[in-house]
Formats: structure tokens, sequence, C-alpha cells
């Protein structure tokens, strides 16, 4: 077999289980996920899979005043650069991102609150956009996870350089 094939082959077997715990967790979670935008990223020992909510095209600015159930993430990031100073290390699982118009939260899926006052980024939406999308950046000392519609485009940033 070739490297590339190799390589091909790996990614459909990251695809399908990905797909496979991404479901299993939203459903545990009450928090239906667009199955078509789930994205993988890895650098060094950090890892971030990012996925939006089912609704999340209808989502405006006038449902974050109360705040909403964005996204589902993975996150497994090292402590000693990843830690928001306010609210401490924030173990490797899985979370809801939960965001109002002044900040997003990581709340696990048993309902319990990890990491509150993240900072967010909120924006009008890419009215080009066809689909929702989503984006990682992986930096120094900075993860930041992206959502974006034709209504509104929220980035969450979780590290000491945010």
């Amino acid at each position: 077999m070739t490297s590339s094939m190799s390589i091909s082959n790996a990614n459909k077997a990251l695809r399908r289980d990905l797909l496979k715990e991404m479901r299993q967790v939203s459903e545990r979670a009450k928090l239906p996920i667009d199955p078509d935008q789930i994205l993988f990223g890895s650098h060094s020992n950090v890892i971030v899979v990012n996925s939006v909510a089912a609704n999340f095209d209808n989502i405006t600015r006038e449902n974050l005043k109360t705040g909403v159930n964005v996204g589902l993430v993975y996150l497994d990031l090292p402590e000693e650069e990843f830690t928001p100073t306010s609210s401490g290390a924030i173990p490797a699982g899985f979370y809801i991102v939960r965001v109002t118009d002044t900040r997003a939260e990581l709340v696990d899926v048993s309902g319990k609150s990890v990491a509150r006052e993240l900072p967010v980024t909120i924006a009008a939406g890419e009215t080009t956009l066809r689909r929702v999308k989503v984006d990682i950046y992986i930096g120094p000392g900075k993860c930041k996870f992206s959502l974006h519609s034709r209504r509104i485009a929220i980035d969450v940033c979780v590290g000491k350089n945010c």
C-alpha cells in the first residue's frame, strides 16, 4: 500500500470514529449537531474537535442575550499553556459551548460549568455562505474555535494568549 493510500485510509477511519463519538456525546448532551460540520485539529500535544449545533444557522444576536448552546467541542489542552486565568485548568473532554452576547462558557456533558468568562468575539455573519462552517486555530498559548453562518460569526478563545 502506498503511503498516500495509508494516510487516506487513516483519515477515513478517524472521521468515521470521530463522527460516531460526537453523535453519541451530542445525544447525551441533548445538543443535536451537524454531522457534516465536524473539524479535527492537532498540534504537538493539543487536540481539538469542533462541531456546530444543528440549529446554528438560525441563531441571532437576540438569542445571545439569554445565552444559547452553539456547539460541541472536544478539548485536550496542555494545562500550562492553555489555562484560562479565571477558570483554572480545563480537563480533557467534551464540552458544550454556551455563548451570551458578552462571554463564552464551556459546560461538561453533565451540565457543570468548567470554564466561564472565556473571551468571545461576535460579528455579523457572512451573507455569501451557503452553509455553516467551523474553524480551529491552534497557536502558542491560544486555541480558538469558530462557528460561522449567514447571520452570525462566533469565535471562542481558550488560553493565556487570548
